[in-house]
């Protein structure tokens, strides 16, 4: 999710309300190099944070995907394969400031955990560039299969993906922000949810959900799906 500037500068956008995964909306270039993100370090600090994108968006997460340069880089759990791992790193200045160089002190009791540590080597030798690419492909297959069953049913639907994360929100037009999404026909996407898990397709019960591709997922389970979600998809443009 994107903050605009006028909302992170205020301390309430720590709050619980906020903490929420929002299905992939990709922000046009502008908002991407005006993106404004709250810092430990100080106010000029621009933080990429990358819990959720990770090695998701691509083999160098949102900075290799965006073209952007931040001054640190947050990494969730899926460095690790899903195991309990994070990792932070920047520039030079900004690394400088954590114990023992600096006065801001760092730690945690999974901090280095050996089963961590090695599940995120695993996953970091069995993801490569290549292995990504082809994971992006069948991501893109699958959302583009699901715009095109939405237009055939005369459903309005928009769908996007970055790298093996997809969504999607019933709304003819594009979702570029949060406030965007909001807009989208809940009443929609619970029947499409319960048409879909009837059918024997499982999404997440949320309109606001991400969901993700993963290297196991076949040229067969991907045409499995959307058979299923298209049936899903007509029963709504019938209604």
């Amino acid at each position: 999710m994107t903050l605009r500037p006028s909302s992170a500068r205020s301390r309430n956008t720590t709050s619980p309300r906020y903490r929420i995964n929002v299905a992939p909306s990709i922000p046009s270039p502008s908002a991407v190099t005006t993106e404004t993100t709250l810092s430990v370090f100080s106010a000029e600090t621009a933080a990429r944070s990358a819990t959720i994108g990770g090695f998701r968006v691509a083999y160098g997460g949102a900075r290799e995907r965006f073209g952007t340069i931040p001054d640190l880089t947050t990494l969730g759990k899926v460095i690790g394969g899903g195991l309990p791992v994070a990792a932070y790193g920047g520039r030079r200045e900004t690394m400088e400031c954590v114990a023992p160089s600096g006065p801001v002190y760092q730690a945690g009791t999974l901090s280095g955990n050996p089963l961590a540590m090695a599940a995120g080597i695993a996953t970091l030798t069995v993801l490569t560039p290549d292995l990504h690419d082809r994971i992006s492909a069948q991501t893109l297959r699958l959302v583009r299969g699901l715009v095109e069953s939405a237009a055939r049913h005369g459903v309005p639907f928009s769908a996007n993906a970055a790298g093996s994360m997809w969504g999607f929100f019933f709304r003819a037009e594009p979702v570029r922000s949060f406030s965007d999404a909001k807009t989208a026909h809940a009443e929609h996407f619970r029947r499409f949810f319960h048409a879909a898990l009837e059918l024997g397709v499982y999404l997440a019960p949320s309109p606001f959900e991400a969901a993700f591709m993963s290297a196991a997922h076949s040229n067969d389970d991907i045409a499995l799906a959307l058979e299923r979600l298209d049936e899903a998809m007509r029963r709504i443009g019938a209604s």
